[in-house]
Order: C-alpha cells, then sequence, then structure tokens
C-alpha cells in the first residue's frame, strides 16, 4: 500500500507522525521562517523544510496555545528531520496478529535531542 512519509498503513493500527509547530517556535526552530501578510497584516509561520505543510497564523496559533487545549499537532508533510519532535498517533488499537505493529522504525527516535511517544497508547481501548 502506498503511503505518504507521515503515515504508516502495514498493519491494522493505522499511525501517523504529527508535529506540534508550537514546539518547533519554543525550541526556536532555525528552519521556521514568518511573514506578514501585507494584505492582512497578520505574520504567517512555516516550516522550511515542509515538514509541517501549511503556513499558521502565528499570533492564532499563540492565543490557542494560551487556551487549556493548546493549539494541537499537524500531521508532518515530509520526513521530520532529526532535532523535529514528532509524536506518533494510534488510530486504532487491538489485540491479535492484524495489530502486531509491522514497522518499528517508523516511530524511531534515535539521536541525542529527539524525542516522540505514542499518544495516548495506554488509553486507548480496542474498537468494539
Amino acid at each position: 500500500m502506498q503511503t505518504k512519509s507521515g503515515e504508516c498503513r502495514r498493519c491494522r493500527h493505522f499511525c501517523d507522525k504529527l508535529i506540534e509547530p508550537m514546539r518547533c517556535h519554543e525550541m526556536e526552530c532555525r528552519y521556521l521562517y514568518a511573514y506578514a501578510d501585507e494584505i492582512n497584516g497578520r505574520t504567517y509561520t512555516g516550516c522550511l523544510h515542509k515538514v509541517f505543510g501549511v503556513e499558521i497564523d502565528r499570533e492564532l496559533m499563540l492565543e490557542l496555545e494560551r487556551s487549556r487545549f493548546g493549539f494541537g499537532g499537524i500531521k508532518v508533510a515530509e520526513a521530520p528531520l532529526p532535532h523535529c519532535p514528532f509524536e506518533v498517533d494510534v488510530t486504532f488499537m487491538g489485540e491479535g496478529e492484524d495489530f502486531e505493529c509491522a514497522n518499528m522504525p517508523f516511530f524511531d527516535c534515535s539521536g541525542s535531542d529527539r524525542y516522540c511517544y505514542r499518544i495516548n497508547e495506554k488509553d486507548r481501548k480496542a474498537p468494539a
């Protein structure tokens, strides 16, 4: 099955890599850029390597981050760089042979300044 770089569909879990642009902002990633839109006066930020493939309204991102839910994650558009803080969202949880992970390197977080984890892995339950 053909998949995008930020997703894995080799087993029945259906996993997606997510990146939180706010973490990139907090770590002052050198690949973040910002520009002011002359028409509406808003400032937008994006990733030079298109790890997240959208440009985000910076003021709105900061405002949402202050809320109780935060800004949240975006599905990665390109493979994360070695320093990118990504998470893996496991869509379906279950047991049995069909749910055995067939692509453990998808979770690879090797490198001294890199981290990742499975979102809510312990909290998710198998579909009824």
